[in-house]
């Protein structure tokens, strides 16, 4: 992701206290899901185009996961972490963004908090923890959706979200960055 654009937010000055243990040197991947021409469904999608447009480290790879599915287990086999971004239903006013990790996304039982991605990003990501290959760390940050009609426009609310899930995305990877030092 070579290259500044314009105002585009950057890593350059950001700096976080070294939370939890060390993460292993390793990719860190950032994963936009959804399907541009469904509405909302493509808030993930917009998030990653935006962020292919700002200078990461080599080590932070931004991939568009289209409609998902088992199939992207190959994007972030043998990465350090794992950044999902998607819409879902928080619960909350469309537009709303979060970031959680994965396993505050499911309650005791493994059953979701929310409701994630159709693609069924828990049961993917189970799937790669009985394989032996999911990340360390997986971090989801979501957008609460509000319309899926057909069209390549995202609602107004989530329109407006989408700068916010970016710097959400940024703050995590830094937050990644600072614990492999």
């Amino acid at each position: 992701m070579a290259g500044s654009h314009g105002n585009a937010p950057s890593l350059a000055g950001r700096h976080h206290a070294h939370k939890g243990r060390a993460l292993h040197r390793g990719k860190i991947v950032i994963l936009g899901i959804g399907n541009p021409l469904k509405g909302d469904d493509g808030a993930g999608v917009r998030v990653v185009e935006a962020l292919h447009r700002l200078p990461f480290p080599p080590v932070v790879e931004c991939l568009d996961g289209g409609t998902g599915g088992p199939t992207l287990m190959v994007h972030f086999e043998g990465a350090a972490a794992l950044i999902v971004v998607d819409c879902a239903n928080l619960g909350e006013p469309p537009g709303a963004v979060r970031a959680f990790s994965l396993d505050e996304a499911a309650d005791d039982q493994g059953q979701p908090r929310f409701s994630l991605h159709e693609a069924g990003l828990l049961p993917m990501l189970t799937l790669a923890r009985q394989a032996g290959t999911p990340p360390p760390v997986v971090r989801i940050v979501a957008v609460q959706s509000h319309r899926f009609d057909l069209g390549d426009e995202l609602s107004p609310a989530v329109g407006a979200a989408v700068p916010r899930a970016v710097e959400l995305v940024i703050d995590e990877v830094q937050r990644l960055l600072d614990r492999q030092q």
